[in-house]
C-alpha cells in the first residue's frame, strides 16, 4: 500500500517537474510547435496581474466654521440646528447636520437658493 502512495506522489511530482508556465501564449504555442508530443496540459501561460487603478483617498472635510471664516464670512446665529453666516448683505444659512446651505442677499440675486454643500455654495459666490 505504501509503494502505491509513494508511486503517485512520484509521478505527481515528475509532472509538476516537467510542466513548464510560459510568460505568453505566443511562447507556449512556439514550444508545443517544437515538441509535438508534449501533452499540452502539463503547460501554461502566465497569468498576469490586472493592473489596478490606485483607489482614491477621500479628502478630509474641513470643519464648515473653517471654509466660512477663511472666506472672511463671520458667525452671526447660532441655533442647535444651524449657523447663520454674514459677509456684507450675503448671508449663508448652514444646516449643521447635513451641511445644506441656503444663500441669500446676493447682488443679482442671481445664486441665491439652496446648495447641497457649503462648499459648492461658496464656489458659486466667487
Amino acid at each position: 500500500m505504501d509503494k502505491i502512495i509513494a508511486a503517485k506522489v512520484l509521478i505527481k511530482l515528475a509532472k509538476e517537474i516537467m510542466a513548464m508556465e510560459f510568460p505568453t501564449q505566443e511562447a507556449l504555442n512556439e514550444y508545443l510547435k517544437e515538441h509535438p508530443e508534449a501533452d499540452k496540459s502539463h503547460h501554461s501561460v502566465k497569468k498576469t496581474k490586472v493592473e489596478q487603478k490606485p483607489k482614491e483617498t477621500k479628502k478630509e472635510k474641513v470643519p464648515t466654521g473653517v471654509l466660512m471664516f477663511k472666506e472672511g464670512f463671520k458667525p452671526v446665529k447660532h441655533t442647535p440646528k444651524e449657523t447663520t453666516w454674514k459677509k456684507g448683505p450675503v448671508s449663508i444659512r448652514v444646516d449643521d447636520k447635513t451641511d445644506i446651505a441656503v444663500v441669500s442677499g446676493t447682488k443679482d440675486g442671481k445664486h441665491d437658493g439652496m446648495y447641497t454643500s457649503i462648499s459648492s455654495a461658496l464656489e458659486r459666490l466667487k
